[in-house]
């Protein structure tokens, strides 16, 4: 199965992102949004702005499944109160997002399933697989 890979530079630049192929990508892509994706037809891959990162990531990951996100990653960074009530989904920190969004937003619809550092020219990347969160069925306790 081929997964669908987000990339977010450390520099400026847009997102890089591979699908598998569908007709509907370019569309699905840009949705409501006035911007519209470029496809790089050399190297193969979609561009968007970054600003799109997490609205991009969970609506990918809602179709596909999972999601490969590869980001910057400074391990000289400290987890602290900027990780733990971030409300997006960019993560630079040393607790690869393990920690990220805990103390704030806790509605994503998708979770961290793994997350790995690689050694990547002149700086370390996290390499993340975002997986579809669970749907949990409601409970209600009845007294007896």
């Amino acid at each position: 199965k081929t997964m669908p890979v987000v990339y977010r530079p450390d520099e400026k630049g847009n997102l890089m992102l591979r699908l598998p192929y569908r007709e509907n990508n370019r569309a699905f892509l840009q949705g409501e949004k006035r911007f519209k994706p470029v496809w790089n037809l050399e190297k193969k891959y979609w561009e968007v702005p970054k600003s799109w990162f997490t609205e991009l990531v969970e609506s990918v990951t809602a179709a596909f499944g999972d999601t490969y996100v590869i980001q910057p990653h400074h391990a000289q960074e400290r987890c602290n109160a900027s990780c733990q009530n971030a409300r997006r989904l960019e993560c630079e920190c040393p607790c690869l997002g393990k920690n990220h969004g805990r103390g704030g937003r806790a509605d994503h619809q998708i979770v961290i399933q793994d997350a790995i550092v690689v050694p990547w020219r002149d700086h370390p990347l996290t390499i993340q697989i975002f997986h579809k969160r669970p749907v949990q069925e409601k409970f209600e306790w009845v007294a007896p």
